[in-house]
């Protein structure tokens, strides 16, 4: 009759057994509770802030694109009110090898304007597989009018930050 016996539990066991249920019902619900709360949380701080002043919100095709916005970096001054760095927009020279359409013709239109390029070194970037190949990572507002004026095909003129210390001797 060892079988039948748990019909014969007393009403301490039973209690006992339905208070260990709701303990592990409560834990059981604070856990998953906790865990929610934990990703939720995660997914809020992940994901951007649409009206945020570093990030502009586009819309495009019912998509939300978020962009960061190019910021200017401070200036950095000395205690006596100096500038020791700025921050300052230089032209970035490129080339798509794909576009230009005469090799040698666009190399003697760029030692024209850069007679310090070896014609060699140019020739072997024109011949390259890429769709970007810088050429020059800095140049001045005079060589990118002259740029403009030659017309060469396949020219990209790109504007870079950099990043400028000042030497101050004192």
């Amino acid at each position: 009759m060892k079988f039948l016996s748990f019909q014969n539990k007393n009403q301490d066991e039973i209690k006992s057994s339905n208070l260990r249920k709701v303990k592990l019902s409560v834990c059981g619900a604070l856990l998953v509770l906790s865990f929610v709360t934990i990703g939720h949380r995660a997914v809020t701080l992940a994901t951007p802030i649409k009206n945020s002043n570093s990030f502009a919100a586009i819309k495009k095709n019912d998509q939300l694109l978020i962009k960061q916005q190019n910021t200017n970096r401070g200036n950095i001054f000395d205690r006596n009110r100096n500038l020791l760095a700025t921050t300052i927009n230089v032209s970035s020279l490129s080339i798509n090898p794909y576009e230009v359409l005469n090799r040698d013709e666009t190399i003697s239109k760029l030692k024209v304007i850069f007679p310090s390029i070896d014609k060699k070194i140019l020739l072997k970037k024109l011949n390259s597989k890429k769709r970007h190949v810088n050429l020059r990572r800095e140049i001045t507002p005079k060589e990118y009018i002259a740029i403009l004026d030659l017309g060469v095909e396949g020219i990209k003129v790109e504007s870079v930050k950099k990043k400028e210390f000042i030497l101050i001797i004192a």
